[in-house]
């Protein structure tokens, strides 16, 4: 294509969280095995990753206080 490419930057979005360490590593088995092909290490091009939802999905939790409740009847008829 004639571009001389010296960072490629795949960005975020990894999966993260305890739950989901086996899918991370696949996917980052996936993207070792492309580049390995597309940019091998002599191609001199540096990777760039955002894993930043990896580091802190874990690392947060929601507390909440209910405030109040309202009920509500719904008529379905199946007609």
């Amino acid at each position: 294509m004639g571009i001389d490419m010296s960072v490629l930057d795949i960005g975020g979005g990894l999966p993260g969280g305890l739950r989901k360490r086996d899918k991370f590593l696949e996917v980052c088995e996936s993207i070792r095995l492309g580049t390995d092909v597309h940019f091998p290490e002599t191609s001199g091009v540096q990777l760039i990753a955002e894993p930043g939802q990896f580091f802190v999905t874990s690392a947060y939790a929601l507390v909440t206080q209910v405030i109040g409740k309202r009920r509500r009847d719904v008529l379905v008829d199946g007609a």
